[in-house]
Order: C-alpha cells, then sequence, then structure tokens
C-alpha cells in the first residue's frame, strides 16, 4: 500500500488560512486514480496556494478529500482502474448507457480482464433504472453508497444520504463479472461515505 498525503483547497478562516489535507492508503500510485474526472478537483498531492477568489470552505474541503478517499476504496476494491474516455473504445457502450436513462457524471472503468464498465452517478434516482438497462442488452448494480465515488450534496451529519447514487454498468455478457465485483465486499470495514475521520483542517 501506498501512503500519500493529499491537500484541498485552502480556505479562509477570519485572518487564519486553512489548508485541510487527508493521509490515504492507496494500492496504486497517484497518477492511477486521476483519470477519474472528479478525483483530483480540487486536490493535490502537495499543498496548494489560497486561490484569488475561493468559495471554499471546511465542508468543501471534507467533501473533496473524502470524495478521493471514496474513489481509491473503490477502484482497490474492485480492481477496476480509472480510464479516460476513447470513443472507438468506449463510444458504442457509452451511447447504449445514454440511450436507457438520464446521465451524470459518467467516467469509463476498466478491469483486469480488459472488461470495460461504465460509472453513471446521476443525481435522478430511477428505481426502474437497472430494468431500463436491459432495453439495451446492458446490466447494472447500485454502487454501495459508502463506496460511491462521488456522492454529490455533501451533508456531514451521521446517517444522511448523498444526492446521487451510483450505477456501475457493463455489457450483459459480462454478467458474471460484474456479479463478482462486490460479492466478498465487507460494509462494515468501509467508512461512512461522509466519515470525516483523518481529514485535516490546519
Amino acid at each position: 500500500m501506498n501512503k500519500l498525503n493529499l491537500f484541498g483547497q485552502p480556505y479562509q478562516d477570519g485572518k487564519k488560512v486553512i489548508s485541510p489535507s487527508i493521509s490515504i492508503s492507496f494500492a496504486q500510485c497517484y497518477q492511477f486514480y486521476k483519470p477519474y474526472d472528479y478525483f483530483a478537483v480540487h486536490t493535490s498531492h502537495k499543498p496548494m496556494k489560497l486561490a484569488k477568489y475561493t468559495v471554499h470552505d471546511k465542508n468543501s474541503g471534507d467533501e473533496w478529500l473524502t470524495r478521493a478517499r471514496r474513489t481509491a476504496l473503490f477502484s482497490d476494491t474492485t480492481y477496476l482502474a480509472p480510464v479516460k474516455f476513447n470513443k472507438l473504445k468506449h463510444g458504442k457502450l457509452l451511447e447504449r448507457v445514454c440511450l436507457a436513462m438520464h446521465c451524470d457524471h459518467l467516467t469509463c472503468w476498466v478491469s483486469p480482464s480488459g472488461t470495460m464498465f461504465i460509472l453513471n452517478e446521476p443525481y435522478l434516482d430511477d428505481p426502474n433504472y437497472l430494468i431500463k438497462l436491459s432495453s439495451q442488452e446492458l446490466i447494472g448494480v447500485v454502487v454501495p453508497t459508502d463506496l460511491s465515488p462521488y456522492c454529490g450534496g455533501w451533508n456531514p451529519n451521521f446517517g444522511s444520504k448523498p444526492g446521487t447514487t451510483s450505477y456501475l454498468i457493463c455489457d450483459i455478457s459480462d454478467a458474471d463479472e460484474l456479479a463478482h465485483l462486490f460479492s466478498s465486499l465487507d460494509l462494515e470495514q468501509i467508512p461512512a461515505w461522509n466519515c470525516v475521520k483523518g481529514v485535516n483542517h490546519d
């Protein structure tokens, strides 16, 4: 495992400049997770300067740093690697996903065997979404909240739920591989999606 300190966007608390940070254990190097578009937004592996025009605060620091933690947990748990969208490789699969239902925060992932997955993390939660996928010969699962990378709509209160739901989707021919991704998952070993233990505001 690789231990890495991640730094969030600094913000002002009165006259004091706060630089939030978190120490995360990664199975891979920092660059490995960066293709997930929301992993390194407003975070860096080195301290950042206070932006001239900033709207960041403690909550935004907590949101982005825990998002980075969840991204690493999701990838390390499923052994899926985030990859940048490539129209030739991912275009047809992505098109079918978009035909099934509303899409938001779409990202591409690949398994060690080369199977392609799409992660759709919309604010709109349709209870019939997984059924609608079958019309495009796709199959999907709802990613457990505490393992979901995006989790939009930050709420620090214990027991609260994010505003987004994460759906992991692949071609129906890869259903067996999808079914095994979370088969040995022990949710009790995973911190709550909005757990800020280890996040420092110094």
